[in-house]
């Protein structure tokens, strides 16, 4: 299931380690998550993939893993693809939406990204790095009264905040 390349003293962390993490319903649950500690992302990833297809796709927690393992290795397409999936089964949990749009922030998809991080911080608007995130995506979309008000709600939660105090003065 593993592959050639699957040593045996990686073998052995992992047998050690699955007896001491909790039983999971799929094997590669576990593998996954010891090759992951032990920046074998490769492997772990394929472990992920091979476990998500097992389960019906419906394992919230792999994806969130695999979406990190992807976005880590800068495998942007699979990354928003496992974030997706993430936030389809889960679509009230705020830091899905905000993990979804900043890899398709970091992709130039601007526009969608927006559509996240407001989602995200709907959903948790005590948050302010969702807000200066969306005020930041505002402002480089020309949308300046928008970023505008993001930057005034972040700086409400965090009064502080020198970055947040900054961008409002340079906006117009």
């Amino acid at each position: 299931m593993l592959g050639r390349s699957f040593n045996r003293r990686t073998y052995g962390g992992i047998s050690i380690a699955a007896r001491l993490l909790p039983a999971s319903p799929l094997p590669g649950y576990d593998r996954g998550d010891c090759l992951r500690g032990r920046a074998s992302n490769d492997e772990a990833m394929t472990v992920y993939q091979q476990a998500i297809a097992l389960d019906n796709d419906n394992s919230l927690r792999r994806h969130l893993t695999l979406g990190w393992i992807c976005t880590y290795q800068q495998e942007w397409d699979r990354a928003i693809a496992a974030y997706q999936r993430a936030v389809e089964l889960a679509p009230d949990n705020a830091s899905y939406h905000a993990s979804l749009a900043g890899v398709l922030s970091q992709q130039g998809e601007g526009g969608q990204a927006i559509v996240e991080y407001e989602q995200a911080a709907q959903l948790d608007p005590r948050n302010a790095s969702y807000q200066v995130r969306l005020a930041d995506l505002y402002r480089d979309a020309g949308r300046a009264e928008d970023a505008k008000a993001a930057y005034q709600a972040a700086l409400a939660l965090r009064p502080d905040d020198e970055y947040v105090k900054r961008q409002l003065t340079q906006l117009p």
